[in-house]
């Protein structure tokens, strides 16, 4: 008879690291998946704002500090602009998943992946519909030439028409789609 396991048996998880110190084909294949979530922009780099957006979905709210966005600047691979490369998330995320694969794996829960690396989409619906996901330009831009054409009319059924499509539109937890709704709304 063997000793009883004590506490929860964790769930094995497949690597995400080779022995080499590589991540291994499946991990690169999610690592490239979050970082054109939070690549808003499509320039295949992460700029600060994007790089916080990132950081605010697995670090519950919170953005990384003026030092950290210094380090990662520092260590990993940027563009001319201060902006993260596809190879510096890389590097940033195996760096982490050498040293504290735990805080890689919470990162991976919290946007949604499970032990498998599979996508459950319920699991990442905060993470996908953040409050703090950047906005395309053209889209806020639309958004703001609604807003000021509504006002510049005066006439209270274009206004409502306006607070209705930001209601319903695919960005309206967006903090800046909340901020122009109260406005319109006073």
């Amino acid at each position: 008879m063997g000793k009883k396991a004590r506490g929860k048996a964790r769930p094995k998880r497949v690597d995400i690291i080779e022995k080499d110190g590589s991540a291994t084909g499946d991990f690169e294949r999610v690592l490239r998946d979050i970082f054109d979530r939070f690549d808003a922009d499509k320039d295949e780099k992460l700029s600060q704002e994007e790089l916080n957006c990132f950081a605010r979905a697995c670090n519950d709210g919170v953005p990384f500090s003026a030092d950290e966005l210094s380090e990662i600047v520092t260590y990993f691979d940027v563009d001319e602009g201060n902006r993260l490369t596809f190879q510096g998330f890389k590097e940033l995320m195996v760096t982490q998943s050498c040293s504290r694969p735990e805080d890689t794996w919470r990162d991976l829960e919290r946007l949604g992946y499970d032990n498998n690396l599979e996508h459950c989409d319920s699991m990442s619906s905060s993470a996908s519909s953040s409050s703090d996901m950047p906005l395309e330009k053209e889209k806020l831009a639309q958004y703001l030439n609604s807003v000021k054409a509504a006002r510049e009319s005066s006439d209270p059924s274009a206004i409502q028409g306006v607070i209705d499509e930001l209601s319903t539109c695919e960005h309206k937890d967006h903090s800046l789609v909340q901020r122009l709704l109260s406005d319109l709304k006073l």
